[in-house]
């Protein structure tokens, strides 16, 4: 099952934890790896963000290898932006089941943050810029910890563990705070990865020592404490307060009154804490005992957005991806074992820091949130970050991470990685020596998609990795809500719009020509085709994102077919004085009883803008395409041969 790594590159990788686990040292720029950077100028990265946004949205769409061509081009060069285009890249790969290109992208990834962590490295690579989206992205501490993670659950299921021992060594540093020790990672899979990698080496009694702390890190990031735990660190904030910023702030609480908070906090934290069964939630995982590590991806990992007057302040947008989470078959059998989460929270990790909870990113510095004060107030912390250039060095963004301490252009600066999910979820078991084939089953609504993975365990002491695929969460999205509508018996079911984005736009087949924007509406779009459909003589019913995610059967009353249309591509272009606008569009008509489709169609709809329509603009003509859209499947004679025999029966 697995081939070792060339030696080269298993000592590569050594160095590079060995450096890291060693604060005292930095990579000197005659032992960095050569990095030439391709100069490019504010607007040039601008285009390319704009490029990968594209490749975002098909990977979100389920559309891969789409995704994946479009991140080739732009990693062809190493610019300021690379480090992100390689991890997004990476987890391509790794949706399409090939670890071993995953793993080459996420180790050129982390080169380049090790490459530019250095203060003087970062200084002369930024002399070169002037804006703050001009930095050299390095990733946020979540971003980096997840790298390694990744990167150590890769090298296990190789068997090279060593290497995956040294992966969680730096993701865990990458988490902390390791110039002024004011926190430790609270990254709770590493701890418990990095003790399995002690195990496998022979050093139990290390392991013993690094599963203690999985068991303190899983009991502050538990939902009962993570309220009280960042209180605290907000009134430990206070006291570093100069009177002057107290004042600003209008905290009257005098030092006693904040160490009494402080003190009862504490009191509250300890007895919460004895009261998390950690044994209970995630035994599995502390007693070491498995050789199957199975990880599902859970929606979508928040995004970064802009806000304030110069748009100059950060703060994550979380995303409302729910598509649910795909069922796991091993040798044809269910997996029975627990499901452990709250170990791998991309979603927690990005908008805290040490366990406290951050509400903004202004200038590079961190705003946390101040729960004794009014809502929306935030004590922004100035100066005491650790280490790094300017004392930032592991700020959330814009410190030795993200570059120098705050921005030279107030616009701040919303790269991240964005195709990671909002939490992994995992099982972890046993199997017998030999090869077994694991299946992931994903529903897209009613439509059934299904992969199988085979895999072999070469013996007692080897240990498999699988990662399901990601959720199509572009595709099942709760903004895409449609309200139900019962009706007797109907002959289909007609599921929420798929993969709609809240802008869409017609490209001009003209390159000079602008695109044209719209917002399409999912309700109105479901009741226009419910209506139209009864016109035509096909009984049919609306069925909600919620419902059908709770239960596919009980959501489709009773009907036989379930139909989803999802959009392909908007175009328009000029005849003389008017103008043609056309979409594309997938209908799929699918069983719902097996959940496979009967009949797949790509329909072209059209409409030409006249004089007449002056007051229309694109959102009528796109409405207007698909109706013409619809009235061609719904005449089409293969549909009407499955309905007419499902009628007939």
């Amino acid at each position: 099952m697995h081939s070792k790594k060339p030696v080269l590159r298993a000592i590569a990788f050594g160095l590079l934890a060995m450096l890291l686990l060693c604060p005292a040292l930095s990579w000197a720029q005659e032992d960095a790896p050569s990095f030439a950077l391709a100069e490019k100028s504010f607007e040039e990265l601008g285009e390319m963000e704009f490029t990968a946004n594209s490749a975002r949205e098909l990977f979100w769409k389920g559309e891969f290898s789409q995704a994946l061509e479009i991140y080739e081009g732009l990693c062809l060069e190493n610019h300021a932006s690379a480090s992100l285009y390689w991890s997004e890249k990476a987890m391509c790969h790794l949706a399409m089941d090939d670890y071993q290109q995953a793993e080459n992208c996420l180790f050129k990834a982390s080169m380049y943050s090790e490459t530019f962590y250095d203060p003087k490295l970062e200084k002369k690579a930024l002399s070169k810029y002037g804006q703050e989206g001009e930095k050299i992205y390095i990733g946020d501490p979540y971003e980096r910890s997840l790298q390694y993670l990744i990167l150590a659950l890769l090298f296990m299921d190789e068997g090279d563990y060593d290497n995956a021992l040294a992966a969680c060594k730096s993701g865990l540093l990458a988490d902390s705070d390791a110039v002024e020790n004011l926190y430790q990672s609270d990254l709770t899979l590493l701890y418990l990865l990095e003790a399995k990698c002690h195990v496998l080496r022979g050093d139990q009694e290390t392991a013993n020592l690094i599963l203690d702390r999985a068991r303190e890190s899983y009991r502050t990031t538990s939902p009962e404490l993570r309220g009280l735990f960042s209180q605290r660190l907000d009134e430990l904030a206070k006291l570093k307060l100069t009177k002057k910023e107290r004042k600003k702030l209008k905290i009257k609480e005098t030092d006693e009154d904040i160490r009494a908070r402080i003190e009862a906090l504490t009191g509250q934290i300890n007895q919460a804490s004895a009261a998390v069964p950690v044994d209970e939630k995630i035994g599995g995982l502390l007693s070491t005992d498995y050789n199957t590590l199975i990880l599902l991806p859970v929606g979508q990992c928040p995004e970064k957005m802009r806000k304030g007057k110069n748009a100059n302040i950060i703060y994550f947008q979380p995303q409302n991806s729910d598509s649910g989470i795909p069922q796991v078959f091993v040798d044809g059998e269910k997996v029975q074992a627990p499901l452990y989460n709250n170990v791998a929270e991309v979603d927690f990790q990005a908008t805290t820091r040490g366990g406290r909870r951050m509400d903004a990113i202004l200038n590079g510095q961190a705003a946390f949130r101040q729960t004794t004060l009014g809502v929306g107030e935030a004590i922004t912390e100035i100066g005491n970050q650790a280490g790094g250039v300017v004392g930032l060095g592991v700020a959330l963004v814009g410190a030795a991470i993200q570059g120098a301490a705050g921005a030279v252009n107030p616009e701040a600066d919303t790269r991240c990685w964005q195709n990671l999910p909002a939490k992994y979820e995992l099982y972890a078991f046993s199997l017998p020596p030999g090869e077994h084939q694991a299946t992931f089953q994903q529903y897209i609504y009613f439509q059934k998609c299904e992969l199988k993975k085979s895999f072999v365990l070469e013996s007692e002491n080897d240990v498999a990795v699988l990662f399901a695929p990601p959720s199509p969460a572009d595709l099942c999205c709760a903004s895409n809500l449609c309200v139900r509508k019962k009706r007797e018996n109907p002959l289909l079911v007609l599921a929420p719009p798929l993969g709609f984005s809240q802008i869409e736009t017609f490209v001009s087949q003209d390159p000079k020509a602008e695109p044209q924007s719209f917002a399409p509406d999912a309700k109105k779009i479901s009741r226009m085709l419910d209506r139209f459909f009864h016109k035509e003589g096909v009984p049919c019913t609306m069925a909600g994102h919620e419902e059908i995610l709770q239960d596919r059967i009980q959501a489709a009353a009773g009907a036989k077919f379930a139909l989803q249309i999802e959009p392909k591509s908007f175009s328009y272009e000029k005849i003389k004085k008017e103008q043609q606008y056309a979409s594309r569009f997938a209908f799929t008509l699918i069983d719902i009883q097996t959940g496979r489709p009967v009949l797949e169609q790509f329909v072209e709809g059209t409409w030409l803008k006249t004089k007449k329509d002056k007051k229309k603009g694109c959102t009528e003509a796109f409405y207007e395409c698909l109706k013409q859209a619809a009235q061609t499947f719904i005449t089409n004679s293969e549909t009407q041969q499955a309905l007419n025999k499902d009628a007939a029966a």
